[in-house]
């Protein structure tokens, strides 16, 4: 189950939940502030919305001893306390409300219902929620009492009441709207003032709503979810009216990638005054947290799928060394394929001799020794790329070499020299989900199916070895890259994308790792990609970049980075990263950090098909 929306039972839902995404949270986010939390799909924005729901929190709170880490997390945050929730969740989801555009009516008309419509929602579910966290049902709606706030006047409620004759009222505005919205003759009814302006949100402050004449909860939190799913003309009027505003409760809302436009994408350039919070870059920031993290998704998710078997975790099944006797004889024949390389050097020039005499003289395992020969190699190609000429053939001294990245460009080379595993390991895998749930999920599942396959084969201690990962992984990562055809822009996204696999696998595979430890990233400097967004609109080329791009970020096809410097201050750059799981898919490393200066009008040229060679002789 990758999606929290298909996890029906709370009782599962809770059990699967990973505490570790609270630590997006702030302790002021509960204080009456507007938070807008954005991701690419399976960020993990549901998941998080609904453990704040009021089914949640008095679950957890009435079996604390179950969800431990959970509860003590919402301790801390003051959501729970000795007492039980101290906080009135308010969950919707935003689907639907689209169709409120498509009326025969005035805009100003279309805003106050879609308006309305959320409002009679939200109290609806707010007095839901106050049953649901104290154990009673709807025939307890008349021990709730709704004061009339101060100094404000609520259209179309009768305050103050109690909670029965607020959800009559609610459900009656509810209702005429719905009536409105489905019959095709539309008609305004004088019966009907929509709230307006979220003016509501007082109604069910924390002050306003009690039970038995006392206090429910300290605090109220409104979550407006799928934010996507609304027209563009809804999200801007959403907005506009509720980020200006402070109001008596919090309101979180939450949206994919998908719905922002390029600018909008890169936070610290669109130069935005509000709390945001993009779940991937915040996982980025924390790489250590999200492999932690993924790991405890495995073991909940493992013990749950396989509780007939002694299986903690799939992690502890996936072999993460190649270094095994089985390979030995492999590492040996590949090391003397490189000696004899550097032999065939040794004949031309006095050199290096030093160089390889200390290398011959080292001892190690199998698997650290080639990586070390193969580092010799590279460190060779690039004492030659940097000689102009040479004053003698003298043999030079040993260097002792400070490049720390060599270690995994050693790994990558051989991969891709003689096609030894190099996609597999839980590091690994949490590395190419890419700081998403769904994508780490989507990838672990397809382990785990195979790890089955082999159980039910070789019994129950099997493990999946390093080719038998890899295999699966390069399959994941193809069906990914299938998909992308049927995205929006999807055609002209794998157009580029494999333009850019042409030149990030040029740029890595030279024989001297120039940019070790592989090139996964192209930088646009900061003055020309302000350029670029402003000439979008007006010249075709880059209006479809622009579209490109933004598919391409939103889809987490690629991650930017924003605040890169080169050189003298002031050089600073926008970069764009290949997706991890694209990388494995493309046959690039996995380490992230070598990327290369590219222009805007360079990259235009990256929407043509890439053209074969014979092609390319055609034209020409």
């Amino acid at each position: 189950m990758r999606s929290s929306e298909s996890i029906e039972s709370q009782l599962t839902f809770l059990k699967l939940f990973g505490s570790g995404i609270l630590g997006v949270l702030k302790d002021d986010y509960f204080l009456n502030k507007t938070v807008i939390f954005r991701s690419s799909p399976g960020g993990g924005k549901t998941s998080l919305f609904r453990l704040f729901s009021s089914e949640s929190l008095r679950e957890i709170s009435q079996h604390q001893s179950l969800y431990h880490e959970l509860a003590m997390s919402l301790n801390e945050y003051g959501v729970l306390d000795e007492n039980g929730p101290t906080l009135l969740g308010i969950y919707l989801k935003m689907t639907g409300y689209g169709s409120i555009l498509d009326l025969d009516i005035s805009n100003e008309h279309k805003r106050q219902y879609l308006f309305a419509s959320i409002a009679y929602r939200s109290i609806l579910k707010a007095l839901l929620g106050v049953l649901t966290l104290n154990g009673l049902d709807v025939k307890d709606l008349e021990r709730i009492t709704i004061s009339k706030p101060i100094d404000t006047v609520v259209h179309s409620l009768k305050l103050p009441c109690n909670g029965k004759e607020l959800y009559e009222q609610a459900s009656a505005g509810e209702q005429e709207i719905n009536k409105m919205i489905t019959r095709f003759d539309v008609t305004l009814s004088d019966d009907v003032r929509p709230l307006l302006d979220f003016e509501y949100l007082k109604v069910i402050s924390p002050e306003n709503i009690l039970l038995d004449g006392k206090p429910v909860v300290s605090k109220t939190l409104i979550m407006l979810d799928d934010l996507h799913k609304l027209r563009k003309p809804q999200r801007v009027d959403l907005f506009n009216t509720i980020i200006p505003q402070r109001f008596p409760v919090s309101i979180w809302l939450a949206e994919r990638l998908e719905a922002l436009d390029l600018p909008s994408l890169i936070p610290d350039i669109s130069g935005r005054d509000y709390n945001h919070v993009f779940l991937e870059e915040f996982w980025e920031r924390k790489s250590k947290s999200f492999e932690a993290f993924t790991k405890s998704i495995l073991v909940q998710r493992t013990s749950m799928a396989r509780p007939d078997v002694d299986m903690n975790s799939l992690d502890q099944h996936l072999v993460d060394s190649i270094d095994t006797p089985e390979w030995y004889s492999k590492f040996q024949q590949y090391s003397n394929v490189i000696k004899y390389k550097l032999d065939t050097i040794s004949k031309q020039t006095r050199y290096y001799d030093k160089w390889i005499e200390d290398q011959c003289a080292e001892y190690g395992k199998f698997f650290e020794s080639l990586i070390k020969w193969r580092m010799l190699e590279i460190r060779i190609a690039r004492h030659e790329a940097s000689l102009q000429t040479r004053l003698d053939e003298e043999p030079i001294d040993v260097e002792s070499d400070s490049d720390d990245r060599l270690v995994p460009t050693g790994k990558f080379f051989i991969h891709n020299d003689y096609g030894i595993p190099y996609y597999f390991g839980f590091t690994n895998i949490s590395k190419l989900a890419m700081d998403n749930i769904e994508q780490f999920l989507e990838i672990s599942s397809a382990l785990f199916d195979k790890l089955e396959s082999q159980m039910i084969k070789n019994g129950k201690n099997s493990n999946l070895s390093p080719e038998t990962q890899e295999e699966v992984i390069k399959g994941v990562a193809d069906s990914r890259w299938k998909q992308i055809a049927g995205i929006h822009n999807g055609i002209q996204a794998t157009n580029f994308l494999a333009r850019f696999k042409s030149f990030a696998l040029e740029q890595t595979l030279q024989p001297n790792a120039p940019y070790a430890p592989g090139v996964t990233g192209i930088g646009i400097s900061t003055p020309d990609y302000k350029r670029f967004i402003d000439q979008q609109q007006q010249e075709g080329k880059y209006k479809q970049l622009a579209q490109v791009l933004q598919t391409c970020i939103s889809h987490n096809l690629l991650r930017v980075r924003y605040d890169a410097k080169q050189g003298k201050p002031g050089n600073e750059f926008v970069i764009f990263y290949l997706n991890r799981l694209l990388c494995a898919h493309f046959g690039l490393p996995l380490g992230k950090g070598g990327w290369r200066k590219k222009t805007t009008r360079e990259l235009c040229t990256w929407l043509v098909p890439e053209l074969s060679e014979m092609r390319i002789k055609e034209v020409n």
